[in-house]
């Protein structure tokens, strides 16, 4: 798993490539700890478009992003699922839980930005 972040001011853009599951969710939980987007609270757009699997242990470590998000004032969204990732969120309830969008220039129009 690889993951990439974009410091674009009010937002910050977080890539996840490769699969989160059992054996990256630990390194995902390290690597959001640090993004910049909690403090001071901004939105964080998280980009799944090469997110190629997920697992029940990658969805408690969305979650517990989710509710760092919410401790700290920040926003969370989701752009860019793959028909597994999404079917995953939908059935697992995530959809009625964060703001998903189709992709990151329709995220960042939404959230109040360019999409670049």
């Amino acid at each position: 798993m690889k993951i990439d972040v974009i410091d674009e001011g009010q937002k910050v853009i977080v890539t996840v490539d490769g699969r989160l599951d059992a054996a990256t969710a630990a390194s995902f939980d390290e690597s959001v700890q640090a993004l910049p987007g909690l403090k001071p609270p901004r939105t964080i757009l998280a980009d799944l478009t090469n997110l190629e699997f997920i697992s029940s242990a990658g969805l408690r470590s969305l979650l517990t992003l989710g509710k760092a998000c919410r401790a700290s004032g920040a926003q969370l969204a989701f752009c860019s699922l793959n028909a597994m990732v999404a079917d995953v969120f939908k059935i697992s309830g995530f959809t009625a839980i964060f703001k998903i969008y189709p992709d990151r220039n329709e995220a960042m129009a939404a959230l109040g930005g360019d999409g670049s």
